[in-house]
C-alpha cells in the first residue's frame, strides 16, 4: 500500500492532528472523548474539596471540555460530552451527591442552560473546525494544482509526467493510483501506477465503461459504486485518452463532492499535459519531416547543378574533339583534353563526397586505425591535389619528432584533402596555404590556414553544416566537404573548428587524441619534399 511509503503520506498540520490519527475509525473519536471527559471529571473531583469551587466554576470547566472536544474531535463527540457533562455535574458535584436527582430548582435551571449552551458551543466550534479543515484542504489542493500547472509543462518525458502526477495524487488522497490507456487495438492496459486486484473483472468493466462514456464512476459515486476503485476519465479537447483509477485507504474520502471536483480538476490538468505532450511529439515529427524535405531539396538542387555542369563541359569538350579531329591543332586538343580531365576529376570528388557522407550518416564506415605518421598523411593528401594547388604555395610547419597517432589513414587523408581543396577554392590565386602540426597535452593539433578573405562574422560554425556554402562564394560544390571532415574527426574522438585570423584569412583546426604511447619510428620528413610544393619548413611562416 502507498501509505507505507513515507513519500506517500499526507503532510501538513492536518496530517499531524489528533483527528488525523483516529479519523478512519469514528468510534475512536468517541472513545477518546469519553476518556478525556472521565479524566477531567476525576481530576476536578479530587480537587473539589480543597478549591471550594462554585457551580459557575464547574460549569466553565465543563464548557471548556466541550470546546476542546469539538475543536479536536468534531461535533458528534462534542454532543456526547455535552450530555455527559451535565450528568457528571449533577452526579458528582450537586447535592444530593452521587445521585442524578436535583433538589434545587435553581440548579436544575442552571443545568438546562448549561446543556443548551454546551450543545450550541460544540456545534459552532465543530462547524468552525470543519470549515478550517476545508479551507486547509482547499489551500493544499490549490497549491497542488498550481504546482502541477507550473511543473508539468517543463516535463519532457511522458513517463516522468505520469510518475510526477501519480505521486502527487497518491499523496493527497492516500490512495493507490493507476492510469489505464488503450493500446492500438483499443484495449485498456495499465500504463503507469500500481497494479490492482480484479478477481471477477468488475474493475476492468467499470474502467471500460468510463472510457467509453466519459463519465466518472465507481467508489463514492452514484454509478457502479460497488467496486473498490474510483474511476475518472482523462479527457482532452478531442476525446477520452485514458482512465485515472484511485483506490483510497479510506473509502469515505472520495464520497465528498469537493474531493471529486478536485479530482476532476486534476484530471483536466493531466489531460492537458498529455495533449501538450502529444502535440509536442507531433511538432517534432513535423519539424523532422520539414528538415528532411529541406535537405532533400538542397541535395537535389546542389547535386543536379554540380553534376550537370561538369557533364555538360565534358560532353561539349568531347564533342569538339570528335568533330574537330581534322582541323583542330594540337594545343587546342590538349586544352580540351585537360578540360575533360579537370571536370571528370571534379565530378569524381563530388560523387565521392556524396557517397562518403551517406556512409558516415548510415554508420557503415568502420575506422581501420593504425599507427600513422602525420607527415605521411599530409604528403599523401598533397599528392592528390597537385592540380588544385598549383597556384598556391604550401608551407608546412611541423614540430620535430611528432609521435605516431592511431588513425584511419584513408579517412584522415580525406580530411586534409577536403580542407586544402576548400582553402584553394575560396582564396585568390598566389596566396599561401600554411599546414601546421604540434602536440598540446594529450592531443595532436593540426592547422590549415590561408590568407584569403576569411569567413563572414558568425558563420564560423555554420560552414560545417551540410549543403551550406558561404554566400559570396561562386565556386561550385555541394557543401559537403567540411561536414565530412567534422564527421571523420569526431569519429576519431577529436574536434574541428574554424576561426578568422587577425591578419586575414581562415584557420581550420582539428585535434586527435594521442591515446597510448606510440612506437618509436623514424619520421618520414622526406616524403613531404617529393611533391612540387615549397620545401617543408620547421619554423612558422
Amino acid at each position: 500500500m502507498l501509505n507505507t511509503n513515507p513519500a506517500g503520506r499526507m503532510t501538513g498540520p492536518e496530517a499531524r492532528s489528533v483527528m488525523e490519527v483516529v479519523r478512519r475509525s469514528p468510534w475512536s473519536r468517541y472513545f477518546l472523548a469519553l476518556g478525556g471527559l472521565g479524566l477531567g471529571t476525576a481530576l476536578v473531583r479530587l480537587l473539589f474539596p480543597y478549591l471550594n469551587l462554585t457551580l459557575t466554576n464547574l460549569v466553565m470547566i465543563y464548557l471548556l471540555m466541550v470546546v476542546i472536544t469539538a475543536s479536536l474531535l468534531g461535533r458528534g463527540p462534542s454532543l456526547l460530552v455535552s450530555l455527559l457533562s451535565v450528568a457528571a455535574l449533577a452526579y458528582f458535584f450537586l447535592p444530593p451527591y452521587f445521585s442524578f436527582a436535583v433538589a434545587n430548582t435553581e440548579h436544575a435551571i442552571n443545568l438546562g442552560v448549561m446543556l443548551a449552551v454546551s450543545i450550541l458551543i460544540g456545534e459552532l466550534t465543530g462547524r468552525i473546525r470543519h470549515q478550517a479543515q476545508m479551507a486547509r484542504r482547499q489551500e493544499r489542493q490549490t497549491a497542488m494544482l498550481y504546482e502541477m500547472s507550473r511543473t508539468l509543462p517543463a516535463i519532457l518525458s511522458l513517463e516522468d509526467l505520469l510518475e510526477t502526477v501519480l505521486a502527487q495524487v497518491a499523496a493527497i488522497f492516500d490512495s493507490r493510483v493507476s492510469v489505464l490507456m488503450p493500446d492500438r487495438g483499443g484495449e485498456l492496459l495499465l500504463r503507469a501506477g500500481e497494479p490492482f486486484e480484479d478477481e471477477y473483472g468488475r474493475e476492468k468493466l467499470v474502467a471500460r465503461w468510463v472510457f467509453r462514456h466519459g463519465h466518472l464512476a465507481g467508489l463514492g459515486t452514484q454509478t457502479l459504486p460497488k467496486v473498490r476503485g474510483f474511476y475518472l476519465p482523462l479527457r482532452t479537447s478531442h476525446a477520452v485518452i485514458g482512465v485515472l483509477r484511485l483506490e483510497p485507504a479510506d473509502p469515505l474520502r472520495l464520497s465528498d463532492p469537493a474531493s471529486q471536483q478536485f479530482l476532476e480538476a486534476l484530471g483536466s490538468q493531466m489531460s492537458l499535459a498529455f495533449e501538450r505532450d502529444a502535440l509536442s511529439r507531433q511538432t517534432q515529427e513535423v519539424q523532422v519531416e520539414i528538415e528532411a524535405e529541406r535537405m532533400r531539396n538542397a541535395l537535389l538542387s546542389s547535386v543536379s547543378h554540380d553534376l550537370r555542369t561538369p557533364l555538360t563541359v565534358i560532353a561539349g569538350s568531347a564533342s569538339s574533339l570528335v568533330e574537330g579531329e581534322s582541323y583542330l591543332d594540337g594545343e587546342t586538343k590538349r586544352e580540351l583534353a585537360q578540360t575533360i580531365y579537370e571536370e571528370a576529376y571534379r565530378l569524381e570528388r563530388l560523387v565521392n563526397n556524396l557517397l562518403e557522407m551517406s556512409r558516415l550518416e548510415a554508420g557503415d564506415t568502420k575506422l581501420l586505425k593504425e599507427w600513422e605518421a602525420l607527415e605521411e598523411v599530409i604528403g599523401a593528401a598533397l599528392a592528390q591535389l597537385e592540380a588544385p594547388l598549383k597556384d598556391h604555395p604550401v608551407i608546412i610547419d611541423l614540430s620535430p619528432n611528432l609521435p605516431l597517432v592511431r588513425m584511419d589513414q584513408m579517412l584522415m587523408e580525406r580530411v586534409l584533402v577536403n580542407l586544402l581543396e576548400n582553402t584553394a577554392k575560396y582564396t585568390p590565386q598566389g596566396t599561401t596555404i600554411h599546414i601546421g602540426g604540434r602536440v598540446e597535452g594529450d592531443l595532436l593539433k593540426v592547422e590549415v590556414a590561408d590568407r584569403g578573405p576569411g569567413l563572414p562574422l558568425g558563420e564560423e560554425e555554420r560552414v560545417f553544416e551540410k549543403f551550406y556554402q558561404v554566400a559570396r562564394c561562386r565556386s561550385r560544390g555541394a557543401g559537403l566537404g567540411l561536414t565530412i571532415c567534422r564527421s571523420i574527426v569526431e569519429a576519431h574522438g577529436g574536434q574541428i573548428w574554424a576561426a578568422n585570423q587577425p591578419a586575414g584569412g581562415v584557420v581550420f583546426t582539428f585535434t586527435l587524441p594521442l591515446g597510448e604511447p606510440s612506437p618509436e619510428v623514424a619520421h618520414p620528413q622526406a616524403a613531404l619534399g617529393e611533391h612540387e610544393f615549397d620545401e617543408p619548413k620547421t619554423s612558422t611562416d
